[in-house]
């Protein structure tokens, strides 16, 4: 079976799914990757070289970009060709608010491929005009693809119910999925925490965690005031990650007197997650993200909001999760670290287990493994593939 993934943006080094899909399905399959020369972000440089070479079993195809605006661009140069001289029986493609794979997916089908779109967020506008404009150009395009694709798989709760709401009439196309993570890559270690620990010289402190791409959006100074507010003093919120230069000197500015407050720029791959995760007693994400699953695997307890997105992990894993209550809520109070909280769910039973090996806690995160989101993933590609040649 052949393969083609199709990204706005596409980076070895992250975890995100579709690096998961096509790592899980290049096993038995041949896999491409049609992408940018772009990186993720506006701040991260240099770009991409243009041209194809190989990663793991994987073939990676990077063209220049049209009519990009910020993070979004409108097209792919030279898709049409890329697909056309590769012929490959399965074409999956990402987010309708990317405009550029939703537009490649529409062509591809009615050229006569088969299309998976997979789908993790809403559409949401912004206050600005690019903000704007990409929302304008998003929906337009997500309705185009949602409408052609074969399936659609969702991720969240929350994508299920807004594709339903919107289009009511592609309900029998819509697959359940969700994000994952490595176990390879992200598992419990003792020494991993002893070893954080004594860098830091945080023996015997309890430690907060936060981690990711920063910039202003993200809002990590409201996780800090709430913080701050807090009446056990002996706690440490470690903040690491990538961070856009000005946001970085602006909290730096604000909280680099506190002396536990931890403020560290730092490009954080798999292994140094992992290093991280098992460091700290709680991580803490105010949206959603891949990370959660991270986290769980590396048997670190994760403090989310409660809504669509995040339902369902609760279900799956009982143990390792404590809600805080809405996305929103977070977006307009900061005490989201509050004191009750803390006597009710998180000081109390973290003491027993600071500099104490985590495996001990009985939270298994197995059920969200990339590899059985993948096995779920191949048996949809196949079941399209055979009904393609029984409609033939």
């Amino acid at each position: 079976m052949k393969i083609l993934y199709v990204t706005d943006n596409f980076d070895e080094n992250l975890s995100y799914r579709e690096n998961y899909y096509a790592r899980e399905l290049s096993k038995k399959n041949e896999v491409y990757i049609l992408t940018s020369t772009n990186r993720l972000y506006i701040f991260d440089k240099p770009k991409f070289k243009e041209g194809m070479y190989s990663w793991k079993n994987i073939k990676i195809i990077r063209k220049k970009p049209i009519l990009k605006l910020r993070d979004t661009m409108f097209s792919i140069r030279g898709y049409k060709k890329v697909i056309e001289n590769l012929n490959p029986d399965i074409i999956h493609t990402f987010e309708g608010i990317k405009i550029s794979t939703a537009r490649i997916g529409m062509w591809a089908k009615k050229k006569g491929y088969i299309v998976v779109y997979d789908q993790e967020n809403r559409i949401e506008g912004g206050r600005n005009f690019l903000s704007k404009m990409k929302y304008f150009f998003g929906k337009f395009y997500e309705k185009k693809i949602v409408n052609c694709a074969d399936i659609i798989r969702v991720v969240t709760l929350g994508g299920r119910n807004y594709l339903l709401k919107k289009y009511a009439k592609i309900s029998k196309k819509i697959m359940d999925s969700s994000l994952g993570y490595d176990p390879k890559k992200f598992y419990s270690s003792k020494n991993m925490k002893k070893t954080f620990r004594k860098e830091y010289n945080l023996e015997k402190k309890i430690v907060f965690g936060v981690t990711g791409k920063f910039f202003p959006e993200k809002k990590i100074e409201l996780i800090i005031n709430s913080f701050l507010k807090l009446k056990n003093k002996g706690i440490i919120l470690f903040i690491k990650g990538k961070f856009e230069k000005n946001y970085l000197d602006l909290l730096k500015e604000r909280f680099g007197n506190k002396k536990n407050v931890f403020i560290e720029d730092s490009f954080m791959n798999s292994n140094n997650l992992n290093k991280f995760y098992n460091g700290v007693d709680l991580m803490i994400w105010t949206k959603q993200t891949v990370s959660f699953f991270e986290a769980l695997g590396s048997k670190t307890q994760i403090l989310i909001p409660y809504f669509n997105a995040t339902s369902h992990i609760g279900d799956k894993v009982k143990k390792g999760i404590i809600y805080y209550g809405s996305q929103k809520l977070f977006d307009k109070n900061e005490n989201i670290l509050n004191d009750k909280l803390m006597k009710e769910s998180l000081f109390n039973g973290m003491q027993k287990y600071i500099n104490q090996d985590m495996s001990k806690i009985k939270i298994n995160a197995l059920a969200f493994s990339w590899g059985n989101i993948c096995k779920n993933l191949e048996k949809e590609y196949i079941n399209l593939i055979k009904n393609k040649n029984l409609t033939k």
